[in-house]
């Protein structure tokens, strides 16, 4: 079925392409007009009128002065960093992830921003964006034309009124269906990227559709685009093994096609298949613990937002939400109060694209406490707003509400030992308070992805993170980037980039391709035993079957900050063994052969290590060669140094290595 699929897709391309011309994407097309009865100009001047008055969201209930006021007196700070963000759009300065960007002229919509140099327009199938001879890395091209800023410009402009704003809006937004004719471009070239534009554009358009620059011949040009989205998205959604998150965002992007944009024909086909696919993907690329399939913390910030905003245009239209699409989202947010409370942090399990489904807001703030706020309020669950310290912007656009309910009962904790486990997505989470020392860690014990490709995942199993104090001190490494060097894709998200065991220098699952893994390794959990405030888990993998040899790992926690970790190989003949541990930035001290003290700014870690046969003891940092180790990711397209510890045995088979790890906090 799913050669049949692509086939068939790559059949359309090929006779679409024959009749295709890259003419401006701001030309009327007359079968458009004719198709959807927009040839008499007076009635294109009445959907305009009613496009005006149509009220989509929530605020629009409140006059704009009102909601002026409630903004400014809420979120001050968010509203100054609005308006110098808008000023840089206005002076066409831009960041996409670590670069900022930088236009003397007119935006050029096709620049490569890693090479400095344009990308020719060519038909969509034609351009090799994998290939870094062609772009660097798409996804800076991508991320500038999800128009997010467009939002930024045009919430600039309700809250001012200053028509300069809604003027470069609407500039660049001509000059963008000007240089991006249908079909030809990197624009157009995944289906989610289209799905993101059309979401950006329903708020860019109910922001700042009172300005004098917002003319029916410009809203025609715009209809003419969605339509022209909408086919595209309808026509290649991410079916089978790429039907993983973008599946459910193409599925978003119908859904505001269908419900924000008045006189096209084709409106209620997508967004009743937009409403079908969202409210069946989300809650079966979900496990039954609230843990997404991908198995990447990031990619559940895009479900949930998705989810939201579905939810949000079921509202409008009087759809009834499924209750089973609604428990997902609220067992979603119930995982990440597990990973995120005491420490208010996250661990960057997975991949990260340093994306958003829509830009909330411009004020950088913690994605993971507005999820708990939104989460909070929808699914009446008090315990949510334990965690956080106020309302955050994108939960005030989402719902409307700007405070902490009053009124509250958060239940106290019942011992100092905690423990969530997720056993469908395979995480255990065990949180330990005591006087003046709060710890978490995060035990990796599940699946390597979703699907046959486990797009997202990385080949972290046995692998776990330690905080202390709210403070990350065991980490995991991150992302990087998708395209580049392929040597960085592959540390990434490889085994050695984990605090976990590597064998001959491979990885437990094998690496095909920059978004499909071969054969995955598959983690059982053995044991879990609770006594009292005494902790053990045993897990093991088969990653490394084919050599022979099975990983399987103890891990014993004591209070009050004693954690022993055993790491157990076994098989037969001589191999290369490695263990690592990532330490965030921090002083250290190697003391002797076999123990390092590392000193972060709230907590200390002292290791002590043993083994049933001799090893090697060292710090890495920033290494490239012989191989990778000893690199972090803040953020797509950020890397820096961070310190290893790390240990290499090459000896017979079986091997025992002990890690007694002692936290205590800094004085």
């Amino acid at each position: 079925a799913e050669v049949l699929y692509r086939a068939k897709n790559a059949t359309r391309s090929r006779l679409a392409k024959m009749s295709a011309k890259p003419e401006s994407g701001a030309l009327l097309n007359a079968s458009f007009l004719k198709r959807n009865g927009l040839l008499d100009p007076d009635v294109v001047a009445e959907i305009h009128d009613s496009f005006r008055d149509r009220d989509i969201f929530w605020w629009q209930v409140f006059a704009r002065e009102t909601l002026q006021i409630l903004y400014d007196d809420h979120y001050p700070e968010n509203k100054s960093r609005l308006l110098s963000t808008a000023q840089d759009i206005l002076d066409h300065r831009l960041r996409i992830f670590d670069k900022p960007v930088s236009f003397p002229g007119r935006v050029d919509w096709h620049l490569d921003p890693l090479e400095n140099k344009t990308v020719p327009l060519q038909y969509w199938s034609e351009i090799d964006y994998k290939n870094p001879k062609v772009v660097q890395d798409v996804k800076y091209i991508w991320e500038l034309n999800r128009h997010q800023h467009f939002v930024t410009l045009a919430k600039a402009f309700y809250l001012t009124g200053e028509e300069n704003y809604a003027k470069e809006l609407f500039s660049q937004w001509r000059d963008w269906l000007d240089k991006n004719p249908y079909l030809f471009g990197v624009s157009w070239t995944s289906a989610l990227e289209l799905a993101f534009r059309l979401i950006s554009w329903s708020r860019a358009l109910q922001f700042s559709k009172s300005s004098e620059f917002f003319t029916p011949e410009l809203l025609l040009s715009i209809l003419q685009s969605v339509e022209q989205h909408a086919r595209f998205i309808a026509q290649h959604l991410s079916r089978y093994s790429s039907g993983n998150n973008h599946l459910i965002g193409e599925a978003v992007g119908l859904i505001y096609a269908g419900c924000c944009f008045p006189g096209l024909r084709d409106r209620e086909k997508w967004r009743r298949k937009g409403f079908s696919i969202v409210f069946q993907q989300l809650p079966a690329q979900t496990f039954p613990d609230g843990v997404i399939k991908e198995q990447a913390v990031h990619y559940l910030r895009y479900l949930f937002d998705f989810g939201i905003l579905a939810r949000t245009a079921a509202a409008q239209e009087n759809m009834p939400v499924p209750q089973e699409f609604d428990e997902t989202l609220e067992k979603m947010a119930g995982f990440v109060y597990a990973l995120y409370r005491g420490q208010r942090l996250v661990p960057k399990i997975g991949d990260e694209d340093g994306g958003q489904a829509i830009r909330w807001c411009e004020k950088e703030s913690d994605p993971y406490a507005s999820i708990l706020a939104t989460a909070g309020y929808l699914f009446n669950r008090p315990e949510f707003f334990g965690e956080i310290d106020r309302i955050d912007e994108a939960t005030f656009w989402r719902l409307g509400v700007a405070e902490k309910p009053n009124g509250m009962t958060i239940k106290e904790r019942t011992s100092q030992t905690e423990v969530s486990h997720f056993p469908h997505g395979g995480y255990i989470v065990i949180r330990h308070s005591a006087k003046n020392l709060e710890q978490q860690v995060v035990f990796d014990c599940g699946p390597l992805g979703f699907g046959a490709l486990a797009a997202h995942g990385h080949a972290d199993a046995l692998h776990f993170t330690l905080a202390v104090n709210g403070q990350a001190v065991l980490i995991d490494s991150g992302t990087y980037r998708y395209q580049c060097q392929p040597k960085w894709r592959s540390y990434f998200r490889g085994t050695r980039a984990h605090n976990t065991v590597t064998v001959d220098d491979l990885d437990q699952s094998q690496p095909l391709a920059s978004f499909q893994w071969g054969r995955k390794a598959k983690a059982v959990l053995e044991k879990f035993d609770q006594q009292g405030d005494r902790i053990l888990l045993v897990g093991r993998h088969d990653g490394y079957a084919k050599k022979g040899v099975v990983h399987r790992r103890q891990m014993l926690f004591e209070p009050p900050g004693q954690w022993t970790i055993t790491d157990f190989v076994e098989g037969k003949g001589v191999h290369r063994i490695s263990l690592n541990f990532h330490l965030s930035p921090c002083r250290y001290e190697i003391e002797g052969s076999n123990a390092v003290t590392a000193v972060f700014e709230r907590c200390r870690l002292v290791f002590l290590f043993s083994s049933d046969k001799e090893f090697v003891m060292d710090i890495v940092q920033g290494q490239e060669e012989p191989f990778i180790l000893g690199w972090h990711s803040r953020g797509y397209g950020f890397k820096s140094p961070n310190p290893v510890v790390h240990l290499d045995f090459e000896d017979d088979l079986p091997v025992r290595i002990e890690t007694r790890i002692n936290v205590a906090a800094t004085q």
